[in-house]
């Protein structure tokens, strides 16, 4: 519940923060920084800031367990460790950029977000705790969210006081009018074009800088323990110098498909890396150009990039081979039947009533269970996955299972049947605790699930419920967007694309209502009852079928031609680079 509601309020940066807190306090605050005298050193200095061994082994320690649970065990701790380090300098480099800009946090927003971290604690005592788990005092920690705030606004103004011409803008609509704006005019498409490109010239502005900072930065009191994540030069290549840095960025990727193999993941990453370093020879070649100041990985692309753009600029076209590839890749062309609806989605949910007549089932059973007769009444009136297995739910340890029903199988006497229903979100549980090793953390139980279920009066109550709701609707007394903060609703907003195949983006494959929204007049309010939930729906357009017409399409046949031709021409060169 604290998880959720962190991620509903936290700004992205100090989100980073919480989860680190929430691992912590759940682990049971594992990680300690005041027996280590090697952290309690200075880490180093950068530019004159003295940065301590307990922010570098914090760092160090949250990036393990952040790519452990993307990569799990092929997640290797060095290639991290080399990242989170110097991620940790460039944090300390953007907040001089920060200074420079003149960027400001208010105190509100910090205070702000740390009364929204303190409160999602159970009390004072555990957030004082989890504070200390991870080297911090109260003001340090309001420091670490004044630091991830400015770092986050630096960003956002580079963004914001990005200059656009109306040649950007039509530029950028003309090389993505077929892709990104598809269906909509340069007046429509703007608004969004304008945020894509503030986002792409902000993004690379703050990669010069921080690249012509690291370049000019003064590091020095480096630990001993730390030197071995010290930037070096890996390889040089045709004019490109590829750091330590670089490889460990692209091996651990590629240690996905190497299954955790080290070595071969780095030789994809050096064959990659050369191979993108001859594409940009071949750009340079062309006349493109991009600022050698920009990082190895940006600079790569970008020369990748402009080689793509020149190459296009460069095929010729004629109406024939348009012709040619309008007719071999027809259906592409052709335009097929999908909708466009508010569509709300409401949960029948069991009333209190009824989640008392599930309470009340479960008593009854448990006067008649033992531990003999468990497994053959779990499958007569379980209604959980287990049930064909008596119940059986096998070992397991502390925090697989919800909180209650942890807390009883942990408590229970070992061989009985705990002595009342449990109850969590799943409904109510009768828990037979089997085995149990509280050294190890370990259990092995059984269980009998009794789901609350709406009753006859709870559903009729829901289908005048839903009337109502319609009827607001067709009044214009509310929205469907309006819809999404009532009881029960679980999905409320505008969806495109629902094609007649049955598909909806966002709810999968429903034959039954694409057929009734596409049967709705444009404009009416309409309902289903479909599998145990009502669909509440509004139909806003429709597009019919209609086969693909050459002369009408022309304009978007060229892009797509051209756009093929060049691909073809850089799968040619890419495979001209691996055979030199």
């Amino acid at each position: 519940m604290a998880i959720r509601k962190f991620r509903k309020n936290m700004k992205p940066v100090v989100w980073i923060i919480t989860i680190f807190f929430l691992i912590t306090l759940v682990a049971g605050y594992v990680m300690s920084f005041t027996g280590n005298k090697k952290q309690e050193n200075i880490a180093f200095d950068v530019n004159g800031k003295k940065v301590e061994g307990y922010e570098a082994a914090r760092t160090i320690n949250n990036f393990i367990e952040n790519y452990g649970n993307y990569l799990g065990p092929n997640a290797d701790k060095d290639l991290v460790s080399q990242l989170a380090f110097n991620e940790l300098i460039n944090k300390y480099l953007t907040l001089e950029i920060a200074k420079q800009l003149k960027v400001k946090v208010p105190g509100n927003e910090i205070d702000e977000q740390y009364n929204s971290i303190e409160k999602s604690f159970p009390d004072a005592e555990q957030f004082k705790r989890a504070l200390a788990a991870q080297g911090y005092t109260r003001s340090t920690f309001k420091k670490e969210i004044e630091e991830n705030l400015l770092i986050e606004k630096t960003l956002e103004d580079l963004k914001a006081n990005t200059k656009l011409t109306p040649e950007d803008i039509k530029e950028n609509y003309i090389a993505n009018e077929y892709t990104l704006y598809s269906g909509k005019t340069l007046e429509e498409a703007t608004p969004e074009i304008e945020n894509n490109l503030k986002q792409e010239k902000g993004l690379k502005e703050y990669f010069l800088l921080l690249s012509k900072a690291r370049e000019k930065m003064k590091l020095e009191g480096v630990s001993e323990e730390y030197k071995q994540y010290l930037e070096t030069t890996a390889f040089e290549k045709d004019g490109f110098k590829v750091t330590n840095l670089d490889m460990a960025k692209r091996t651990l990727g590629n240690l996905l498909m190497t299954n955790g193999d080290k070595e071969k993941a780095e030789e994809m990453t050096k064959t990659s890396i050369e191979n993108q370093i001859k594409i940009a020879n071949i750009a340079k070649e062309k006349g493109v150009l991009v600022d050698e100041s920009f990082p190895l990985d940006y600079k790569l692309a970008e020369y990748q990039k402009g080689l793509y753009e020149k190459l296009k600029s460069d095929v010729k076209v004629t109406d024939e081979d348009l012709k040619k590839y309008f007719d071999d890749n027809k259906m592409v062309y052709d335009t097929f039947p999908a909708a466009t609806a508010d569509v709300a989605v409401v949960k029948v949910e069991p009333s209190d009533e009824d989640k008392l007549a599930a309470k009340t089932k479960a008593e009854e059973l448990i006067k008649k269970i033992t531990p003999k007769n468990f497994a053959e009444i779990a499958k007569k009136n379980s209604q959980g996955p287990s049930a064909p297995n008596g119940g059986d739910l096998g070992t397991f340890s502390k925090g697989d299972m919800v909180q209650p029903f942890e807390d009883a199988v942990f408590k229970g006497k070992v061989g009985e049947v705990y002595p009342e229903p449990v109850e969590t979100v799943f409904g109510q549980h009768i828990i037979y605790v089997q085995e149990r090793d509280d050294e190890a953390g370990t259990a092995k139980a059984s269980h009998i699930l009794i789901v609350p279920e709406a009753s006859k009066k709870t559903v009729e109550e829901r289908d005048t419920n839903i009337k109502d709701m319609i009827e607001k609707l067709q009044k214009g007394e509310i929205t469907f967007d309006d819809l999404s903060k009532e009881k029960g609703v679980l999905f409320s907003k505008k969806i495109e694309g629902i094609s007649d195949s049955g598909y909806i983006p966002g709810l999968g494959y429903n034959e039954k209502l694409t057929k009734d929204i596409f049967d709705s007049p444009i404009g009416e309010i309409k309902s289903d009852k479909l599998e145990g939930n009502y669909f509440i729906f509004k139909k806003l357009s429709e597009v019919k079928y209609k086969e693909g017409v050459f002369e009408e399409l022309k304009n978007r046949v060229e892009f797509d031609y051209k756009n093929s031709v060049v691909q073809e021409e850089l799968k040619k060169l890419g495979e001209v680079t691996e055979e030199q």
